[in-house]
């Protein structure tokens, strides 16, 4: 994997803290998580990649993930649906 740094704003000048940032240290975070291997922490930061500043949660990044499941609403009645397929 190569070096990827911060994004920057307008100015040019990146975040405090996050100047940097590599996607190889980003992948070995998510790899020592128990069920993430090394290909999956790749296609992780792949899809979502280093600027998380999209998402205002983590509940919004799981969300969008469709890991979640799902809550049905119709008026008053509210039934729990499961997580949805994703890009399959």
């Amino acid at each position: 994997m190569g070096r990827t740094t911060a994004p920057r704003d307008d100015r040019g000048s990146s975040p405090p803290g996050r100047a940097d940032v590599t996607a190889q240290h980003l992948a070995e975070r998510l790899d020592a998580i128990p069920g993430v291997g090394q290909a999956t922490a790749q296609i992780v930061l792949a899809e979502i990649g280093l600027d998380m500043s999209r998402f205002p949660t983590p509940e919004h990044l799981v969300s969008w993930a469709k890991l979640c499941p799902r809550t049905i609403q119709s008026g008053a009645k509210n039934t729990a649906g499961p997580a949805a397929r994703g890009n399959r």
